[in-house]
């Protein structure tokens, strides 16, 4: 078991990785961020602590280090900046607290390991005093069948502190729904007796394993196929696409699609180019959700991700690794969630093309998404923008 010291360092560097890449836009970045914020909220209020740390540590990363590097940095606005460097300060200072309380109770779980140790390391010992005294006064050596019972009994021993050891770590204290957002604190509470040894160590264990890593679950409601097929119909007649964004909201480490919202956009039989970013930015602000992926039909193609579309997605699952990009083709009836494979990402993160160009097809570059779920009982709320 690693020291809290050496638990807390390997939890700082998964948080410190944070990559920018240039082809994607610093207010994607920008947007990226504020879903940090709020993941990091969702998960102060389930007190998975570790994780909050790692994505308020993430923000200031991102704000203060890597994105004033972005060539697209300097033509932010006034206010996207402010809004960087006043989340940046709030994050660090968050960060800081959170820390300090992840280490109490790392400091106490160490203490407690320790004291099991030594008291494992003690019985063993007295048991093997009592076998050699055993043996001492009866004047002979323990016959096969004694020596056996001993050692039962130490196993027995060894086996009950396990057996208690995995108990502890496995409760958890579930999150509190009566606290809104808005009164979160990070004071911890009377019956705050989560294992955070394990939260911590689950964190750095797919830090390390990240390219084989287990997506976390993402639901999408069944009524989405047929609320967006009635947004699009009119742009499907005259063979234009039409796109929304997937948002939503994380809860117990999985995510909800709850809400589509269709920007301001202009497109073509193969394309669509969205516009007025900062009307979506308000409506998830109005619904508290973060961004979930995309949606958009192909209106004479079958259901694929092209070249475009895999930038486009790219700079989606860069940023929430569940994100996924659902492909809707009226013409052949399809509707099928893609998401880049680990070999797609690498090649995507290399590419500087534009528009449509060539990509090898083998290792693929896509797959349908593993992670995704199509729930007939979740509803979907549509705001269309275009209006």
């Amino acid at each position: 078991m690693l020291t809290p010291s050496e638990t807390l360092c390997q939890l700082h560097q998964q948080a410190a990785e944070v990559r920018v890449y240039a082809h994607i836009g610093a207010r994607m970045y920008v947007r990226s961020g504020a879903e940090m914020i709020r993941m990091g909220g969702v998960y102060m209020d389930e007190k998975n602590l570790a994780s909050a740390y790692v994505l308020y540590t993430k923000y200031a990363v991102l704000a203060l280090e890597k994105l004033p590097k972005h060539p697209g940095y300097s033509k932010l606005s006034p206010e996207d900046l402010k809004v960087l460097k006043k989340r940046a300060k709030t994050s660090l200072d968050v960060a800081e607290e959170l820390k300090k309380r992840i280490r109490t109770q790392l400091d106490k779980e160490y203490e407690r390991y320790e004291a099991e140790r030594a008291e494992n390391d003690r019985l063993s010992d007295r048991l093997a005093e009592d076998l050699q005294l055993t043996e001492k006064e009866s004047g002979k050596k323990l016959t096969d069948e004694e020596r056996e019972d001993y050692e039962r009994r130490l196993a027995k021993i060894k086996e009950a502190e396990r057996l208690r050891a995995l108990s502890e770590a496995n409760t958890i204290v579930p999150p509190d729904s009566s606290k809104s957002r808005s009164s979160r604190s990070i004071e911890p509470s009377p019956d705050d007796n989560r294992n955070y040894s394990r939260d911590v160590y689950n964190l750095i264990d797919s830090g390390a394993n990240r390219g084989s890593q287990q997506l976390r679950p993402l639901l999408v409601p069944g009524i989405l196929r047929e609320k967006f097929a009635a947004l699009a119909e009119r742009n499907t007649e005259r063979n234009v696409e039409t796109c929304g964004v997937l948002c939503g909201k994380m809860s117990n480490n999985q995510f909800t699609v709850t809400v589509v919202v269709l920007p301001k956009q202009s497109g073509t039989s193969d394309s669509c180019l969205t516009s007025h970013e900062e009307e979506l930015f308000e409506v998830q602000e109005k619904y508290d959700v973060i961004t979930l992926g995309w949606i958009h039909t192909h209106p004479t193609q079958s259901a694929f991700l092209s070249s475009v579309d895999l930038h486009t997605q790219f700079s989606y699952q860069s940023m929430i690794p569940e994100s996924v990009a659902i492909v809707y083709s009226p013409k052949y009836q399809q509707y099928q969630s893609f998401s880049i494979t680990q070999h797609g990402l690498k090649v995507l993160s290399e590419c500087r093309e534009a528009g449509f160009h060539y990509h090898a097809k083998e290792p693929p570059l896509q797959q349908v998404s593993p992670h995704v779920t199509m729930d007939p009982s979740i509803g979907i709320t549509t705001v269309d923008l275009r209006l």
